[in-house]
């Protein structure tokens, strides 16, 4: 175990039916490649040491003695090594025989959880488990019960639960009580057979099972080794983190797979005490301090999919989100028109776009959505000219006021040097064009729209009663990196039905991200904001796992020289980290004053149900 992460595996053996001397060794050989690769927990499928198909011949005397045997050897063989596993097999207990999976760790058994549900052909040589009981086995004493729970002595965030697949989805789940009370890794093992259909409906089982529960799991089904007389067995193993499938094994391939799970990937809030009175037996197993190389590759951009399909549907569901929320808000309103001050950049084109979705959902002229051009002291043609051209597409209003003399005017009013290009200079533009959309909605009767975005409220890159305020914030939900694509998929949906939008969305995209407060260059833009704060695909790396994840300080730092090693240096992260960290501390102020606006993540900034932060925090708090 290392940091927050933990190495998971599953394994399945090249079986050989009831053969219990060679599967013995297979097994062995497994644990040898388990503890060369540090792994901490490794399931093993159902019956590990006879196979799942071996009928009646599984109750025989012999096989329960052999198998017995096999696991007192394999329990030895296991000491020094680290890895918690579980190992199926048929275990004689007084004057029944029972399905159970032993849990073994570092030359010791743990305990056996038994298997509940049993199967009218299990049920021919398999004892129903009705009670927890106590057994001796070479003289000692060892525990049988559904109900084991086994905490990390090296880490005291990770449970671990166990439970044979058929558990799960038949009778009562028990899994779901443990991790009310705190399991948050389940180990299954399976012996169900493959069909045409049943490797979709099995890992889809899984994901909503650990998706539910909010855990990690790890799962090792029966190999292609069982018996085909009816059945066909295909050794599947999947390894998953809240719902995502992380690793899998591919089909009639027997071996060792294993990844690295992030536990603080797992929501805090979710653990809960249950409310049925269950008893836990929790005891401890030792797992491995390594500092490994994670194998587990850490996605730089963990808010947009990789897949193409997951992608565009979860723009149209972004969209579709941000115009019900603005259309529902529209609804309360009498005079239906909406402000929105219209910089050429990506936050309000988005802004624009999704007023008019709302607009059309309602039925209303889209004319009645006033854009708003407010050029300054730095406004490029670049950037005014896509404004003109994206109200245009969009058959919006478009007024054109220029805030250069009234801000010249303000600046002589209250005595600052139009040279002294500071952060007055700045804010008082800022604040200057918020006065006008303000002043416009006051005397048309309708609200002004916010454009600034989540990555800019985590930082507080904003200016205080400037743009860091409006009605209604429809984009505060949405993290720079992701509205970015939200906004790229409209462009390529609209490359057909609206070339001129499409077009002007491309130039968006690829112009510099700037406020435009300090005056241009040649008629180029000065000020890029990432040169002051930093990369937003950096922020919304450490957004995501500070506020979703709610991990240390210190593991996001390490988690992104993984994810980023490609594109800047351990040096360049800390920088930008150490930036993130004080911007995110210092400008909480901002958040407890922001508008309304939509969750679009699951989780939101803004202090009413979202992020409850004092605004006086130690600047010394959150410490790596």
């Amino acid at each position: 175990m290392y940091r927050n992460f933990l190495r998971v595996g599953s394994a399945t053996i090249d079986l050989e039916l009831l053969n219990i001397e060679e599967n013995k060794n297979k097994v062995k050989a497994i644990l040898d490649q388990a503890h060369d690769l540090s792994i901490d927990v490794l399931a093993f499928p159902e019956l590990t040491l006879t196979g799942a198909s071996g009928g009646d011949l599984i109750a025989n005397q012999g096989i329960l003695n052999e198998t017995l045997q096999a696991l007192m050897e394999i329990k030895n063989y296991s000491l020094n090594k680290k890895t918690l596993f579980t190992l199926g097999l048929p275990l004689l207990v007084n004057n029944g025989i029972y399905n159970v999976l032993a849990l073994v760790n570092d030359g010791k058994i743990l305990g056996f959880i038994p298997k509940l549900n049993l199967n009218p052909l299990e049920s021919r040589y398999f004892s129903t488990f009705d009670e927890d009981m106590d057994i001796l086995i070479g003289g000692l004493k060892y525990l049988i019960s559904p109900n084991i729970l086994l905490a990390a002595k090296e880490n005291n965030r990770l449970l671990a639960s166990f439970s044979f697949e058929n558990d799960l989805f038949q009778g009562f789940n028990l899994a779901g009580l443990h991790a009310d009370q705190g399991a948050n890794l389940l180990v299954v093992a399976g012996s169900s057979f493959e069909t045409s259909s049943s490797l979709d409906e099995r890992r889809t089982k899984l994901r909503a099972l650990s998706k539910i529960n909010n855990n990690l799991l790890t799962f090792a089904n029966s190999s292609k080794g069982e018996s085909s007389t009816d059945n066909i067995y295909g050794g599947h193993k999947l390894i998953l983190e809240n719902g995502k499938i992380i690793e899998e094994g591919s089909l009639f391939r027997d071996g060792l797979i294993y990844n690295d799970l992030n536990l603080d990937e797992l929501d805090l809030k979710k653990i809960k005490k249950s409310p049925v009175k269950i008893t836990s037996y929790t005891s401890y197993f030792s797992s491995y301090k390594n500092e490994i190389i994670l194998k587990r590759q850490i996605e730089k951009s963990p808010y947009i999919p990789k897949n193409t399909a997951d992608w565009e549907r979860k723009c149209e569901s972004i969209l579709n989100l941000q115009s019900e929320a603005l259309k529902r808000r529209l609804e309360q309103i009498p005079d239906k028109k909406i402000f929105i001050g219209l910089s050429g950049g990506l936050d309000s084109t988005l802004a624009l776009i999704i007023a008019s979705i709302s607009y059309f959902k309602l039925g209303l002229d889209p004319k009645d959505i006033k854009a708003i051009t407010m050029p300054g002291l730095g406004t490029t043609n670049r950037t005014f000219t896509n404004s003109v051209n994206l109200a245009k597409s969009l058959n919006t209003s478009l007024q054109e006021i220029s805030i250069v003399e009234a801000s010249k005017q303000h600046f002589k009013d209250i005595g600052h040097d139009m040279d002294d290009l500071s952060i007055t200079y700045e804010n008082a533009q800022a604040r200057e064009r918020t006065q006008i959309l303000m002043d416009l909605a006051n005397k048309h009767g309708g609200i002004v729209l916010g454009t600034g975005n989540m990555s800019e409220i985590a930082l507080g890159w904003a200016t205080y009663n400037g743009d860091h305020m409006s009605m209604y914030a429809i984009n505060s939900g949405l993290p720079k990196t992701l509205l970015r694509e939200v906004v790229k998929y409209v462009g390529l949906n609209s490359q057909e039905s609206n070339p001129l939008l499409a077009q002007t969305i491309f130039d968006i995209i690829d112009t510099p991200i700037s406020p435009e407060l300090l005056p241009a260059e040649n008629g180029e833009i000065k000020q890029i904001t990432e040169d002051n704060v930093g990369p937003y695909e950096l922020h919304d790396f450490f957004i995501y796992h500070l506020i979703n994840n709610k991990s240390s300080l210190d593991n996001i730092n390490f988690m992104a020289k993984i994810a980023f090693k490609d594109s800047y240096s351990p040096e360049e992260i800390d920088k930008w980290f150490d930036k993130f960290i004080w911007r995110f501390k210092t400008q909480q102020f901002k958040r407890s004053a922001m508008p309304d606006g939509p969750q679009i993540e699951g989780f939101s900034l803004a202090p009413r149900r979202g992020l409850y932060m004092a605004s006086d925090l130690s600047i010394n708090s959150l410490k790596k």
